[in-house]
């Protein structure tokens, strides 16, 4: 009796990895038929829309000011060389002209000094043209 019972339990050990396997193809057979009528029926996907930045509202003539203050050569020229349009460097060169413009100028200058991405010699070509942009702006108004 108790060699039958050593065997018994010997062959049940041996056969788990069977049954787990038998159950788990089971499962594939049970779960096909509600799988391919959804299939059959159409995947919906559900786009989640992008988070919306409220609008900007600038007057005409600020922006018509920035447009007289944005250094284009310079960009330009930063263009010829490589680099790239989503670089932090030219975003904050194209934002500082509209702060200038709408007198916002303190928090843009904050952030793009406390920027990480950007490096000291990034910082100090970003201080020069910001200082060419004020004086151009301060000719305009003629108080230059």
């Amino acid at each position: 009796m108790d060699r039958l019972y050593e065997i018994k339990g010997t062959l049940r050990l041996m056969a788990k990895p069977f049954v787990f396997v038998g159950k788990t193809y089971l499962q594939g057979v049970r779960s096909f038929v509600p799988v391919t009528t959804r299939a059959l029926r159409g995947i919906k996907i559900v786009k989640h829309p992008a988070a919306v930045r409220p609008p900007r509202n600038y007057s005409d003539g600020a922006i018509q000011r920035a447009r007289s203050l944005f250094p284009k050569e310079f960009i330009g020229v930063m263009k010829n060389i490589g680099i790239n349009e989503q670089d932090p460097f030219i975003a904050h060169l194209r934002a500082i002209p509209v702060a200038i413009a709408s007198q916002s100028f303190a928090e843009i200058w904050d952030a793009a000094m406390d920027d990480e991405r950007l490096t000291d010699s990034e910082k100090e070509s970003l201080a020069v043209q910001t200082l060419e942009m004020l004086e151009k702006d301060l000719r305009l108004e003629a108080l230059l």
